[in-house]
């Protein structure tokens, strides 16, 4: 996972990748908990940027709607 901050309260979140070996197997979606844990600990908002992210904040809207940047 790849990201930069855009400001001191937006982590931006970029890009995604697991290697073909671990598809499947939900890393990437721990990846993302991952970030969202450190997100909310620092109190920051996420911009999702990358396609998995958006897609993921989408299917899940409950449980990222507080983090995501709108």
């Amino acid at each position: 996972m790849t990201y930069h901050m855009e400001s001191s309260l937006i982590l931006s979140i970029d890009h995604t990748e697991v290697k073909p070996s671990e598809r499947g197997n939900n890393v990437g979606l721990e990846l993302l908990d991952y970030a969202v844990a450190f997100a909310q600990e620092s109190n920051l908002k996420i911009r999702p940027v990358c396609k998995y992210v958006k897609v993921m904040f989408r299917k899940h809207a409950d449980k990222y709607k507080d983090i995501e940047l709108k």
